[in-house]
C-alpha cells in the first residue's frame, strides 16, 4: 500500500480468508474473532483498518481504527451443489474454483481474462470478455462473446491448478498426454457459478447419409486405402450416385452410404448403378456402406456379386472430429 507522507489519514483493507459455512463447522466454531455465523454459507472475514499520520512525522495503527469484518457472500442450505456470485472479488471466486474443481461441479464463470495455450503449437488471445465452462469431468470450454465454436477447449479429465498472482485470478488447465496447458489470467469475474448438476439420460444419434459422404470425402480411406473419389452425387439415368471412386487398379467403384440397416431395396438401387456404368464396358465395383445388413440383403448382395463395408455412424463422426482437432492444432 503507498501513502504520501503529506497525507492525514489512510485507510485499506486486508483479505484475511474464507471460510465454507456448513463444509467445516469445527473451523467455523473455533475461529478467532467469535462471530456469529450463518450455518450454511460462503463466508469472507477481511481486516478494515485506517492509518494515521501526526504531525511529528510518524505513522499510528490505532486500535480505535481496528475492525474485522465479516462479509457473507453466500448464504445457502445447498452449498455443496450450487454457489452462485455476481461480481465477486477474486479471493471470493478462487475459493469457489477450489470447493467446484475438488468436488467435481460444473463451473461457469464470465469476466474479463486473456488465454494462452501451450502444447503441440503457441496461441495467445489478449484480455477480452469471455465464457468459461469447466465441467465434472473435467472437460473445458472458453467462448468468446460471438461465434459458435470455442476459441480454445481441452478435453475430459484435464487438471486444474487456481491461484492469485499479481492482482490476477489465474486459472491453469492442462493434460500429461500429449502435454498441453491453456493459462486464463482474470482481471475481473462479471458471474461465477458452481453447481452439482445431473444428467443420466442416454444419447441416441440421428445422422444422415450426408454426413457419412462428408466424412469419407475427406478421409476416403476410412472405407479403402487408395480410393480417389472422382465425383460426389453424380446423377445417371438409374439415380443418383453417392460417390464416385476409383481404386487402385484403376476400377470405377460405386459407393452407397445407409446410416442405418440396409435392406434389400438398398443393394438393389447399388446393384442398378453398378450394371449402368458397366454397360459402358467399365469395369465397375458396387460396395454399400453401412452399420449393418438384413440377411436378406446379404444373400443379395452375395449372389449380385457386390461388397458390403460396416461402418458405423460414430467411425464417420470420430473422423470429423479428428480433423477438427488437426485444424485446431494448425491455427494454434
Amino acid at each position: 500500500m503507498l501513502f504520501s507522507a503529506h497525507s492525514l489519514e489512510t485507510s485499506s483493507s486486508i483479505f484475511l480468508g474464507s471460510y465454507v459455512l456448513g463444509k467445516r463447522p469445527t473451523c467455523i466454531k473455533s475461529h478467532p474473532f467469535g462471530l456469529e455465523l450463518p450455518q450454511f454459507g460462503l463466508a469472507v472475514l477481511e481486516l478494515n483498518f485506517t492509518l494515521t499520520h501526526s504531525p511529528q512525522g510518524h505513522i499510528n495503527l490505532e486500535s480505535q481504527y481496528l475492525k474485522v469484518t465479516l462479509r457473507i457472500v453466500y448464504s445457502d442450505r445447498n452449498l455443496s451443489s450450487r454457489i452462485t456470485l455476481e461480481k465477486p472479488s477474486l479471493e471470493e471466486s478462487l475459493e469457489v474454483f477450489k470447493l467446484g474443481i475438488s468436488n467435481r461441479r460444473t463451473i461457469i464463470v464470465v469476466g474479463e481474462c486473456r488465454i494462452d495455450y501451450f502444447g503441440r503449437g503457441h496461441s495467445e488471445l489478449d484480455y477480452g470478455d469471455r465464457v468459461v465452462m469447466i465441467k465434472s469431468d473435467g472437460a473445458l470450454m472458453i467462448h468468446r462473446p460471438f461465434g459458435l465454436e470455442p476459441v480454445n477447449w481441452q478435453p475430459l479429465g484435464s487438471m486444474y491448478r487456481v491461484y492469485i498472482e499479481n492482482g490476477n485470478l489465474i486459472v491453469e488447465a492442462y493434460r500429461r498426454s500429449p502435454e498441453e496447458k491453456i493459462i486464463m489470467t482474470f482481471k475481473r469475474i462479471l458471474f461465477l457459478t458452481s453447481l452439482s448438476l445431473k444428467d443420466d439420460a442416454s444419447f441416441r444419434l440421428y445422422t444422415s447419409e450426408e454426413v457419412m459422404k462428408k466424412a469419407f470425402i475427406k478421409r476416403p480411406e476410412i472405407v479403402e486405402k487408395g480410393l480417389r473419389v472422382v465425383s460426389e452425387e453424380k446423377k445417371i439415368k438409374s439415380g443418383l450416385v453417392d460417390c464416385l471412386c476409383v481404386d487402385l487398379n484403376g476400377r470405377i467403384v460405386v459407393l452407397e452410404f445407409k446410416r442405418n440397416r440396409a435392406g434389400v431395396d438398398a443393394v438393389e438401387q447399388l446393384s442398378n448403378y453398378v450394371q449402368e456404368l458397366r454397360a459402358g464396358g467399365s469395369e465397375v465395383r458396387g460396395v454399400l456402406v453401412a452399420p449393418s445388413l438384413t440377411r436378406e440383403a446379404y444373400d443379395k448382395l452375395k449372389s449380385l456379386k457386390l461388397e458390403f463395408k460396416r461402418l458405423s455412424v460414430e467411425k464417420f463422426i470420430e473422423v470429423l472430429e479428428s480433423i477438427r482437432e488437426r485444424l485446431r492444432f494448425q491455427t494454434s
